[in-house]
């Protein structure tokens, strides 16, 4: 997957000092738009991580050193989303897994308790 390839074309009328004007106005376009993409995938990229540690899941994969496409991006959001889901999931049946246990325990005491007067 590559990203999205932007290629300057100018138009044929321009003067050499417009040319240069353009093509300084693309790079910086596009330099802004890399470090935009970059922040949004570290920023995501930390999430996954965190959810990944505390699921023991294996973090969603973009290579290092490249920037991110808008595929790429989508699917590493599809990644967490499903991610927070699954730990929705894990935390409620651990809380009812806790709750049964509770429960037992309660009960147990309780019948102590009723032995013992």
């Amino acid at each position: 997957m590559h990203a999205r390839v932007c290629v300057f074309q100018p138009e044929s009328d321009l003067t050499i000092i417009q040319l240069e004007k353009r093509l300084r106005q693309f790079v910086e376009t596009m330099t802004k738009e890399k470090q935009e993409r970059l922040k949004l995938m570290k920023s995501r990229m930390k999430v996954d991580q965190q959810l990944c540690d505390a699921l023991n899941a294996i973090p969603y994969y973009i290579p290092t050193g490249s920037v991110p496409t808008d595929q790429q991006l989508d699917e590493l959001e599809q990644h967490i989303r499903d991610l927070e889901s699954e730990q929705v999931h894990v935390n409620s049946t651990g809380f009812v897994r806790i709750l049964e246990k509770f429960r037992k325990y309660f009960g147990i005491f309780q019948g102590l308790e009723k032995s013992g007067k």
